[in-house]
């Protein structure tokens, strides 16, 4: 019995990890939040981005903002490096800023 609780508490806490982070998936054609690791300097990853079909709109703080409309945008960003990608507009909401 105690295993088949632990086993549905563990699923509960990973729903709630889990869903938060899911709904800030973009959608394609979205403006996104795009994280690369720490090494990568903003101009590489601007390159990157590039390179991968997007449009830098801001540069400003940790990730770079940018938008692509190309139904393969997100996975060319992913082969170029990008380690998160995540809606701009809700990260921008959870962080308190007013506009992206």
């Amino acid at each position: 019995m105690l295993v088949y609780v632990l086993k549905i508490s563990t699923a509960i806490v990973l729903i709630g990890l889990i869903l938060p982070i899911a709904t800030l998936y973009p959608r394609p054609g979205q403006q996104v939040a795009v994280l690369f690791p720490p090494w990568i300097e903003k101009q590489v990853a601007a390159e990157r981005i590039r390179a991968s079909g997007g449009v830098i709109l801001s540069d400003e703080g940790l990730a770079v903002v940018a938008a692509g409309f190309s139904d393969d945008f997100y996975s060319r960003l992913f082969r170029n490096g990008a380690v998160l990608i995540l809606d701009a507009k809700r990260v921008a909401i959870l962080c308190g800023a007013r506009t992206v």
